[in-house]
């Protein structure tokens, strides 16, 4: 005679008691077990530092903490919140950086333009990168620069050379990107440019808004357009950006001779486009799979900068280019695995390098585009344009690279 198992309510009850007590931190309205509640102890969770049991003995059980009291108003004032970091906002995704957060950095962007262009409702661009964290932040830029009464031109999802690109053809005030490059994947953030192309740095724009980011909770910002003021700004989406690009670019991938490369682009639209331009050429791309992360070519230890020399002495390539995320900075190296300083590529390729806005591992050029449609475009920093100079200054001549730098 067969021995009936276990019901359903049996195995909650058994899943139950072996889960231990709960927890609940503070402003979630969900409940955890024990081994999150110590392993978030244990990695300095942003809420731990007001919960009554940041200091739970791991040896003790504790009581179930469904009703545990705090105050919304400190937990937000405890939260770090993003910061100025090289040329953008930065902030961790949810931690220190929400849809809601974004709207209101927007909001005193725009604030910013109308200050610099009185009378009349500025024109901003928008556009976000491919990070997951992006799509959900992106939701919440337009909001905020609208009801400040900017009409906004929304790019979508386009490599940020690309959003350059776009501020020099439509004449806009700024192009506000949304990016989290130069930091870990968690990460995400805000660039703002103006016509030149112009970023904001630590110097520049963002101390502006220092002192409408210290408002308090109980302080908040408004959330509607005060009575009176000018109305909402158009928001009109613009989507053949990409395409306009790739024809400026097009000529300069004309009459290249059978190259080999290695080339790492973490840039998902940026990559695209790069693969786009270089289908129908007769170099070879062995394409090297990177993610979104800093990687510090200062380092020959890096993990990303010793597989980009392996790739390229193992596929016996002319050379290795890695596109850095932010689309405008790259990392050169020869046949032989060695890299190239930047001032020395900048010169070789007619450039002139940059220590702003990404570092001086980018490169300026002026009258970029052969074009004339897109004479007006008079100077460009691009990681892309940079490859399209270096494949043309290499088909010159059979020398390897390391023999042309020399």
């Amino acid at each position: 005679m067969s021995t009936p198992g276990p019901t359903s309510r049996d195995l909650a009850a058994l899943l139950a008691a072996r889960a231990g007590p709960e927890y609940r931190c503070p402003g979630e309205s969900y409940a955890i077990n024990r081994a999150v509640h110590l392993a978030r102890l244990a990695s300095g969770y942003e809420a731990c530092r007001l919960c009554v049991h940041r200091h739970d003995d791991p040896r003790r059980d504790s009581a179930p903490s469904d009703s545990i009291p705090f105050d919304s108003a400190q937990l937000e004032s405890a939260r770090p919140g993003p910061q100025v970091i090289g040329a953008g906002l930065r902030g961790r995704y949810l931690n220190d950086l929400t849809r809601a957060e974004i709207t209101l950095w927007a909001a005193r962007i725009a604030a910013r333009l109308q200050v610099e262009s009185p009378g009349r409702p500025p024109l901003v661009l928008i556009a976000h990168d491919s990070r997951p964290s992006s799509p959900d932040l992106y939701a919440g830029l337009a909001p905020g620069l609208r009801r400040t009464g900017c009409h906004v031109h929304d790019l979508g999802l386009v490599p940020q050379p690309v959003a350059w690109f776009a501020l020099s053809r439509h004449r806009a005030q700024a192009v506000v990107y949304l990016t989290g490059a130069g930091c870990d994947a968690a990460w995400n953030g805000l660039d703002v440019t103006t016509p030149g192309p112009l970023p904001w740095t630590g110097s520049r724009g963002w101390p502006d808004l220092t002192g409408l980011a210290t408002r308090t909770a109980s302080q908040p910002e408004p959330t509607t357009m005060p009575e009176g003021s000018a109305p909402a700004g158009d928001l009109t989406p613009l989507r053949q950006e990409s395409a306009q690009y790739l024809a400026a670019l097009a000529d300069l991938f004309h009459g290249l001779r059978p190259l080999k490369l290695v080339l790492g682009i973490p840039s998902v639209p940026q990559r695209r486009l790069a693969e786009t331009l270089l289908a129908t050429r007769a170099v070879r791309v062995d394409w090297l799979d990177c993610g979104p992360r800093p990687i510090d070519f200062e380092n020959a230890g890096d993990l990303d900068v010793v597989r980009l020399q392996d790739a390229v002495r193992s596929h016996a390539a002319d050379f290795g280019l890695f596109v850095h995320e932010d689309g405008f900075r790259v990392s050169l190296f020869t046949a032989e695995g060695t890299p190239v300083e930047p001032r020395q590529l900048a010169r070789f390729l007619g450039g002139q390098p940059l220590d702003a806005p990404a570092g001086h591992h980018a490169i300026l050029f002026d009258h970029p585009y052969p074009d004339p449609e897109f004479a007006p475009i008079t100077t460009a920093c691009d990681g892309l344009l940079t490859l399209a100079r270096l494949l043309l200054t290499l088909s010159e001549s059979d020398a390897p690279l390391a023999q042309r730098l020399a």
